[in-house]
C-alpha cells in the first residue's frame, strides 16, 4: 500500500510538471517561437504516459533591409580658418589682411584672374598684356595692345584723340603716322593732313580720274594723264590766240632746233614780242596751247634758237624778257 501511494504520488508530481510546462509554451510570446523555440507539447494520454512532444516550428526567415536615403547637398564652404590675417597658410595661395574681393586677393584668399600677388601679407598688382582686364585697367587686349588700330594702348588704356596714339576709330593723331599719305583717304595724290578731331584732312589731294586737272595741288600729266594730259581741261594752260612772224623759240639747241622736236621734248617756246601786248600768246600759226605761267628768259647767248618764221637761228641779248611754254597739240600739255 504505502509502495502504491508513493507511485501515485510520483504520477500526480509529474502530471502536474508537465501541465506546467505544457502552459508556459502553449502561452508563450509569438517571436520566442519565430526564433526556433518547440511548439507546445501534445496532451497526455488518458490514464498513461504523457504523449511525445510535438516537432518544434521552423523559425521564421528575416526580412531584407531598405535602402539608405541620399544624402543632403554640402554647404558652401567659408574663408579658411586665418584667412585675413595677413599670414598665407594651409590652402590660402594669398593673404592681403582682409576678406574683401576685387583687390587680387579674393575673400577665400585665392588669387584673382589678371593679379599676381607676393609677400605677406600680400600685395596684390595686375599684369597688363596678359589679356585680362583687372584692377585699374581700363582694357587688355594681349598681344594686341599697341598694335593699331586696337583701341588699347600698351599701358592698358583706352585711346583718346589728343594722346599721340591711333588707334580705335581715329584716322591720325597728333599728325600723320609714318607713310600716311593720300591714298590711305581713297585720293591718287596731293598733301595729307590729320584734323583736331583725329581724321583725315583731305582737302589737299586729288583724284585721277574726276575730270578735273588740280594742278594746285600736284596733279599733273605725269601723274595723272587721264586728267591732264588735254589741254583743255588743264588748269596751267590756254589756247593760242594769234599768230607771229618769228619769235618761237627752242630753249635748247643741242637737243632741239626745229618745231616737232622741240614741242616733243618740252623745249617750245614762245617770246614775249609775239603779240602786241608783249604777253607772248601767239604761235607761228596761231594754233596750239601757251602756258598760263610766264617765266623769265635766261641763257639766251649759249641755249636758246629761232625756229621758223622771218628768223631762224642763235638767241643774242634777250635774257630777263618773258617767255611762256608752247605746244603744238591739244594731248600735248604738260606739268611744269
Amino acid at each position: 500500500m504505502v509502495h502504491v501511494a508513493r507511485s501515485r504520488r510520483g504520477l500526480l508530481l509529474l502530471l502536474g510538471i508537465a501541465g506546467v510546462v505544457g502552459c508556459s509554451l502553449v502561452n508563450a510570446p509569438e517571436d520566442l517561437t519565430s526564433t526556433g523555440f518547440g511548439a507546445s507539447g501534445g496532451a497526455a494520454g488518458a490514464g498513461g504516459t504523457g504523449a511525445e512532444g510535438g516537432t518544434g516550428a521552423t523559425g521564421a526567415s528575416s526580412g531584407g533591409g531598405g535602402s539608405g536615403a541620399q544624402g543632403g547637398t554640402g554647404g558652401e564652404g567659408g574663408s579658411p580658418i586665418g584667412c585675413g590675417d595677413g599670414v598665407i597658410s594651409g590652402s590660402e595661395a594669398c593673404d592681403d589682411g582682409n576678406t574683401s574681393g576685387a583687390d587680387g586677393c579674393s575673400a577665400a584668399c585665392t588669387e584673382e584672374p589678371g593679379w599676381q600677388c607676393v609677400g605677406e601679407p600680400s600685395v596684390c598688382n595686375t599684369t597688363c598684356g596678359d589679356g585680362i582686364a583687372a584692377g585699374a585697367e581700363q582694357c587688355d587686349h594681349g598681344a594686341s595692345n599697341g598694335v593699331s588700330p586696337d583701341a588699347c594702348r600698351q599701358n592698358c588704356t583706352l585711346t583718346t584723340c589728343g594722346d599721340s596714339y591711333v588707334g580705335g576709330t581715329e584716322s591720325c593723331d597728333g599728325g600723320l603716322q609714318t607713310g600716311q599719305d593720300c591714298t590711305d583717304a581713297g585720293f591718287s595724290g596731293g598733301t595729307l593732313a590729320c584734323t583736331n578731331s583725329c581724321s583725315f584732312d583731305t582737302s589737299g589731294c586729288f583724284l585721277c580720274g574726276d575730270g578735273s586737272c588740280s594742278t594746285a595741288l600736284g596733279e599733273t600729266a605725269a601723274n595723272c594723264p587721264a586728267d591732264c594730259s588735254g589741254c583743255s581741261t588743264n588748269p596751267q594752260w590756254q589756247a593760242v590766240s594769234c599768230s607771229t612772224p618769228d619769235w618761237v623759240w627752242s630753249r635748247d639747241k643741242a637737243i632741239a632746233v626745229d618745231l616737232q622736236t622741240a614741242n616733243a621734248n618740252h623745249l617750245l617756246a614762245t617770246y614775249m614780242y609775239s603779240d602786241a601786248g608783249n604777253q607772248a600768246l601767239c604761235s607761228l600759226d596761231g594754233t596750239g596751247w601757251i602756258s598760263t605761267a610766264t617765266f623769265v628768259m635766261a641763257g639766251c647767248d649759249t641755249s636758246w634758237y629761232h625756229i621758223g618764221g622771218s628768223y631762224t637761228g642763235d638767241c643774242f641779248g634777250h635774257d630777263g624778257e618773258i617767255w611762256r611754254h608752247l605746244v603744238l597739240g591739244a594731248n600735248d600739255c604738260f606739268a611744269y
